[in-house]
């Protein structure tokens, strides 16, 4: 018993030391983004905001219409002109993304190691966020922050049928620094198969829909064409069997929770075959990758 009250307690005293880690280093980041501004910027009182994840403090500027970087650390900055972000998300362990809705707009910021990386997207403005939580959890939507633990996320546009993810380090083909950008796709269902990350995401209003077998495959996106057949499995009613695609063909098989929600699901795929083959968007997955911002 009295090694389990040490083990607590050195559990607590290492949290409580992480705690006062952290908050020592983030007053000394603002230390340093404040002489910054007072001294080569020449705008001591203006008021800023540090970013969590990013050595990089933000200022908006009403008088030009632009945004301010400040990469203190690396005694630089930068203006963005005909940006104002109104939304901010904090991309764990390393990034952030800044979305100005007026203007359909996003910037992406990444630092790792010494780069930054910076990515401008047009047209991308996420209204809410889904991240997939492995385990007993699923696929969780409607939140606003990612988990700073999570790198299984998704960054939901559903006015323009946009889906921003980062590809998992489990890929075995990793393809580098950047994200996947799901076009014509807006996740408002998802599915977890089982503890390998297998996931099954759906949006309703477009009848698209994208599919992993595991956390180490990438998602595959299709659009309602694309679907061949949906069968009830003949061994387990709760397990739905999937044949999909259009020049090369993709089989699958999802287990849901009860036989009654995967025959609702599978009429949803039939009539969504019927009814929406090739009206709107077709889905597709292009990667971006991140460009060096240079100068910094």
């Amino acid at each position: 018993m009295a090694s389990l009250y040490r083990f607590f307690g050195f559990a607590l005293l290492a949290i409580m030391t992480l705690i006062v880690w952290a908050y020592i280093d983030h007053c000394r980041n603002r230390k340093k983004a404040t002489r910054y501004v007072k001294e080569k910027l020449q705008m001591p009182g203006v008021d800023f905001e540090m970013t969590r994840f990013v050595n990089m403090a933000r200022i908006i500027r009403s008088a030009s219409d632009s945004l301010l970087l400040v990469f203190f650390l690396k005694d630089r900055h930068i203006e963005i002109p005909g940006f104002r972000p109104e939304e901010v998300v904090n991309i764990p362990p390393d990034g952030v993304l800044l979305a100005d809705g007026e203007r359909s707009r996003s910037l992406v910021c990444v630092e790792r190691g010494k780069n930054i990386f910076f990515l401008d997207m047009k047209d991308f403005v996420p209204e809410t966020i889904c991240y997939v939580k492995r385990g007993t959890g699923g696929v969780k939507f409607g939140e606003k922050e990612i988990p700073s633990s999570n790198r299984d996320w998704f960054l939901i546009d559903r006015t323009r049928g946009r889906t921003l993810c980062p590809p998992l380090r489990e890929l075995e083909r990793h393809p580098g620094d950047g994200f996947f950008h799901l076009q014509g796709i807006a996740p408002t269902e998802g599915f977890l198969l089982d503890e390998e990350g297998g996931l099954l995401l759906v949006d309703e209003q477009r009848g698209t829909f994208a599919f992993r077998k595991s956390g180490r495959d990438p998602l595959e996106v299709f659009s309602p064409g694309d679907i061949i057949s949906v069968e009830t499995n003949d061994e387990d009613p709760d397990l739905l069997d999937f044949e999909v695609g259009r020049k090369s063909k993709t089989a699958f098989t999802f287990e849901f929770n009860d036989a009654g929600e995967a025959a609702h699901w599978k009429a949803w795929f039939e009539k969504t075959k019927k009814e929406k083959t090739g009206s709107g968007e077709d889905a597709r997955s292009v990667f971006l990758k991140l460009p060096l911002l240079k100068g910094i």
